[in-house]
């Protein structure tokens, strides 16, 4: 109990300090900012729920197949780019970078009309799909992602909103051998069971195989707590190490995590694409996971850093009250805390930005 009782009151002193540096009063972070947060938790926690179990399976599944149905162009290789709400000065860049390269399609999930309209005005003519979703929410990303394989047949990839593709070879050869399922280009290594896994940034799905998986074993992209004692039996007898995540930092299987190392336990393979550029994808990460009033301060910072690009002085407007007090990213970096896990994300943001600003797709 007293164990709880000091993480909770280490939590509000966290979140009481990020609200002060950024120049927020106590009346401000207590009365208004606090209860929102409390609120916003516990509604997302029953709106992954609601939107996953309920009106994906009664609305969203049969809206997709008609939709697929009565398709005419090519949908083949075709990567979705899910927008989501409040995240368009990251969504902004990436599109520049990559339309008219491949072929899109968006889905919008969450986005407020304003966000909708901005995105057909500066890109026109590219297809989308809404999700639809309780109000002040999304589709959480494995639901999204069971949504597309269960509804287009084609092969398809997904692509992050923060991932910015510098090198177009990434694109260029997107087919599958005999034994492949997945091609990826981000990866992490699991020490606990001794195995490289996909991040989901950037996807390509061999829809017809993973399909096949999915059905025989009756399992699918979402997050697994406890999986079912079979599959546990199956990659063990696989020799895969993997108990409840890949992650080492999780207790649970993530996004996808569940069906990979069962695909692996039957042989299939992963293609980790192998382009001559470390930098042809940069991501960011983390710029849709917490609500305006949990942003950390190097998430703030990063915020700043994407709404002063060129590209998005049309959105500073429509966001910047949202997310800070500060005037701008240089003032908030004066106060940010230089730990050992900011120092580096402080380095790949900037880093980021000195490429996106010399990028003639989004240096005007």
């Amino acid at each position: 109990m007293m164990y709880r009782a000091r993480i909770l009151y280490y939590k509000l002193q966290r979140f009481y300090a990020r609200a002060r540096h950024q120049g927020y009063g106590r009346f401000s972070v207590f009365a208004q900012r606090l209860p929102l947060a409390v609120l916003g938790k516990f509604y997302k926690g029953f709106a992954v729920f609601a939107n996953g179990q309920i009106v994906n399976k009664l609305i969203n599944f049969p809206r997709f197949r008609k939709y697929y149905g009565s398709y005419t162009d090519n949908m083949e290789n075709i990567f979705y780019l899910i927008v989501m709400p409040n995240t368009l000065h990251f969504l902004n860049p990436c599109l520049r970078l990559i339309n008219r390269k491949v072929n899109i399609c968006l889905l919008f999930n969450g986005a407020k009309q304003w966000e909708r309209n901005f995105i057909k005005t500066h890109f026109p003519g590219l297809p989308s799909q809404r999700l639809i979703a309780l109000p002040g929410s999304s589709v959480s990303h494995s639901d999204v992602l069971n949504l597309l394989l269960q509804t287009n047949k084609n092969n398809f990839g997904v692509i992050d909103h923060d991932a910015y593709v510098f090198n177009d070879s990434v694109f260029e050869d997107l087919s599958f051998a005999d034994n492949e399922f997945l091609i990826a280009y981000f990866y992490g290594y699991s020490k606990k069971a001794e195995m490289y896994f996909p991040l989901t940034h950037f996807l390509f799905f061999n829809t017809k195989i993973i399909l096949d998986i999915m059905r025989r074993n009756n399992v699918d992209c979402r997050l697994y707590t406890k999986p079912p004692k079979r599959i546990l039996r199956k990659l063990l007898e696989a020799g895969i190490k993997a108990n409840v995540a890949l992650k080492d930092y999780h207790s649970f299987f993530d996004t996808l995590h569940l069906l990979y190392v069962v695909a692996c336990a039957e042989g299939w393979c992963t293609t980790i694409l192998d382009v001559d550029d470390k930098n042809a994808i940069l991501h960011v990460g983390g710029t849709s996971w917490s609500g305006r009033s949990t942003k950390e301060l190097i998430q703030v910072y990063t915020d700043l850093r994407f709404l002063e690009l060129p590209c998005n002085r049309g959105l500073i407007k429509m966001y910047k009250k949202k997310i800070t007090k500060c005037q701008s990213s240089q003032e908030l970096r004066k106060i940010l805390f230089r730990t050992k896990n900011v120092i580096p994300l402080l380095l790949d943001v900037d880093m980021i930005i000195s490429r996106l600003k010399t990028h003639p797709a989004v240096s005007s």
